[in-house]
């Protein structure tokens, strides 16, 4: 844009040039999740080529990736995207971490996160790339059993039995394995048995008089 000040001391003219935004032409690759809790998860991805100015992450609990607004800043912690989002890396302050955490989440439960590259400092800001983004999704872990109770004791086994796992969002069936060690810290197991869904387990083929 051109703005002129008639200035009768030097009849400076003022001229200011903007610059214009483009989408960027690549979005990133390979997002992983190395990290997975029943309250939390880690998550990285491969950064797009080229570059664009910052990276729009978005959890939410649908497959479908959300609609984006160029020009529209989208603040971390918004939920202006619909029902079941939440940004977790925003465009109100621009970002090109290519990791990111993610708390405060439902043990047993499918997260989606979908990921747009965008372009800011430039007039009209930021116009992303809404066009396939990366997305992939993760299953948080299950809760651990409680109650463990032991019964049936003989000199070579026992039968051990445990109230289930919350269901928590039910995202998965909840298997369940058991260790059996002879020390407190599990750092020296001597068995382990997978057990699938059963409540319950007969252990047997131990030494006797052995803790």
């Amino acid at each position: 844009q051109r703005n002129n000040s008639n200035n009768n001391m030097n009849g400076t003219i003022c001229v200011f040039s903007s610059i214009p935004c483009s989408t960027p032409s690549a979005q990133p690759t390979a997002l992983t999740f190395p990290t997975l809790t029943s309250t939390s998860l880690n998550g990285s991805f491969t950064a797009a080529s080229p570059a664009p100015s910052g990276y729009l992450i978005v959890r939410s609990t649908s497959a479908t990736p959300p609609t984006l607004t160029n020009g529209t800043t989208y603040a971390v912690g918004s939920t202006a995207l619909g029902a079941g989002t939440l940004v977790i890396q925003g465009s109100a302050v621009t970002s090109n971490a290519v990791s990111f955490s993610d708390s405060g989440l439902t043990s047993n439960t499918s997260y989606y996160y979908h990921i747009f590259s965008y372009n800011n400092s430039c007039t009209g800001a930021p116009f992303y790339n809404s066009s396939t983004p990366l997305t992939n999704s993760a299953i948080t872990c299950p809760l651990a059993p409680t109650n463990p109770l032991n019964s049936a004791i003989t000199s070579s086994g026992f039968t051990v039995l445990w109230a289930p796992s919350a269901a928590g969002g039910g995202a998965a069936q909840i298997d369940y394995f058991l260790e059996v060690s002879t020390n407190p810290g599990f750092t020296s197991p001597i068995s382990a048995f997978s057990v699938g869904t059963a409540l319950t387990y007969t252990v047997s083929g131990l030494n006797s008089a052995t803790m």
